[in-house]
This record gives C-alpha cells, structure tokens and sequence, in this order.
C-alpha cells in the first residue's frame, strides 16, 4: 500500500468522523430533554445522534490503516479535510452560514495536506516512544480539566475549554493507535493484550464525553476549529517529540497554512452570527 492509498484511506476516515459530529451535534438535544414525555422528536434527536455515534466510531477502522504507514501528524493534519466536510455539512444539515471565503481556505487546507504528504521523506515511524515522554504527553488534558474548577465560567469559555481538552484527546489517540499499529500490526486479536490500547480508549471515551460537552455550551463552528486545530498541533508536537521525526521547512509552513485557514474559518463573522442567532433566542 503506498502513501497516496493510505492518505485517502484517513481522507475517508475524517470524513465519517466530521458527518458523524455534525449528526450528533443535530441530535445532542435529546440529552437533557427536559420536555414531558419522549415522544417521536426526543426519539428522533436520539436516532441521529445514534447514527453520528456509529459513524464517528467507525472512523478508527480507516485511520487505523493509514497509520500502518503514515506518522501520526500526517494523519493528524488530515483532520483539515475533516472541517471542510463539517462546515458543508453543518450547512445543510444544521443550517449554519456558508461564507464564499470558505473556499478559499479550503484549497489552502487541501493544498497544505498535499504538502505535508508529498514533502514528508521518513513517512513511516516504527519506533515506540519513551514510557516518561508518553506520561508527559498525557498529563496536558488532564491538567486542563483543573480550568473548569478553579471559578464559575462563562458557556462560551467552557465550551472553549472542553473543545481544546478534547482536540488534545484526540490527538493523542492517533499516537497511541499508532503505537498499537506497529507493534502489532493488523493482528487485531493482540491489542487486547496491550496496555496501550486501554489507553487510547480511555482518551477516546475523554475526546468523545468533552466534544459533547462543548457542544451543550458552544455552537458547532466554533468547537469544530479548536477541536481539530489542536488535535492537528499536538499531534505534530507529539510526533516530534516522541517518534523523532525530522520535518522539513515547507511542512511547517504547510501545517501554519491548514491551522491559520482553520482559524479564519471561525471568524468574527462567524462569531457574530452566533452571537446574534444567540440573543435572538434570548
């Protein structure tokens, strides 16, 4: 399998991943239903948010091949292609505003991918990290979590704490799925025999109960560039730090075009309009 299959194979996996958080995003309201009776609505939102659940779980099953023979920031930075199917879909779906400048990053995000993969000379990272690096790396979310708890906040900066708690989680399951990968390979029946697959399901469950939480407190585009924005840094980071993979210079400006491109996606446009649609509710 060479590098352009295993790219779209993570393709396909964000994409499900983003379809999959737009549909639970459209059915999160059944939680908390405070509405006499579950009639076919809270069924309804239940529904979808079952469906988005599969999709977004079924993703693992892609990445987890394109990880055979990519490093884990490449697949990370993948995620930018993620936000593009998000915001299309959030569009139709949960009929959030489509702005024309989104194309245009959008071919920044695209163009950036292309380059951290064609530039990309060591693609395959064999090595496994340090017990002590993989502590490091992991306490970060953990400490976060001490944020919600120092003074009452506001739902706008909680949602904003529990998206970056989540994106770290996230990115931290693509490292340990990595480390799963190559040690075992596609031996499925071996992991269960690796402390590090418990591991990445307990950030798995953190990513999945945060970005949930974040999506009771904030709207979709906003959480959705945060979450996928330090899912893509940290990663990196990780990657660097943990697997000595060696960057070239036109991968950092790569990665600086995907990051900027996804912050410019959640604009004080965006904002605004939610910041209106907010008070028009109120």
């Amino acid at each position: 399998m060479n590098n352009f299959i295993s790219v779209f194979f993570s393709l396909f996996a964000y994409s499900l991943l983003s379809i999959g958080l737009v549909l639970m995003k459209k059915g999160i309201n059944w939680i908390g239903w405070r509405k006499k009776g579950k009639g076919r609505k809270f069924y309804g939102y239940l529904f979808i948010w079952i469906l988005g659940f599969i999709l977004t779980n079924s993703s693992i099953i892609p990445n987890g091949i394109a990880l055979k023979r990519l490093s884990p920031h490449i697949v990370a930075s993948i995620a930018g292609w993620g936000i593009i199917i998000m915001i299309l879909f959030s569009c139709f779906w949960l009929n959030e505003r489509l702005y024309k400048s989104d194309f245009v990053y959008f071919i920044f995000i695209i163009l950036g991918i292309f380059m951290l993969g064609y530039f990309q000379k060591d693609i395959r990272t064999t090595n496994i990290p340090s017990i002590l690096s993989l502590v490091l790396i992991s306490f970060l979310p953990l400490l976060l979590l001490t944020v919600i708890f120092i003074k009452p906040n506001s739902n706008k900066l909680k949602a904003v704490i529990f998206s970056i708690i989540a994106g770290l989680s996230a990115g931290l399951i693509i490292v340990y799925l990595k480390i799963v990968v190559n040690i075992f390979g596609f031996r499925i029946i071996k992991y269960f025999s690796s402390p590090y697959l418990y591991i990445y399901l307990f950030f798995s469950i953190a990513a999945f109960v945060f970005l949930q939480l974040a999506y009771k407190n904030g709207d979709m585009l906003i959480v959705g560039p945060i979450y996928y924005s330090l899912n893509i840094v940290y990663t990196t980071i990780v990657t660097i730090f943990c697997f000595k993979v060696k960057m070239e210079i036109i991968q950092y400006f790569a990665m600086s075009m995907i990051i900027l491109s996804l912050i410019k996606i959640s604009s004080v446009n965006r904002v605004e309009d939610v910041k209106n649609r907010t008070q028009a509710v109120g």
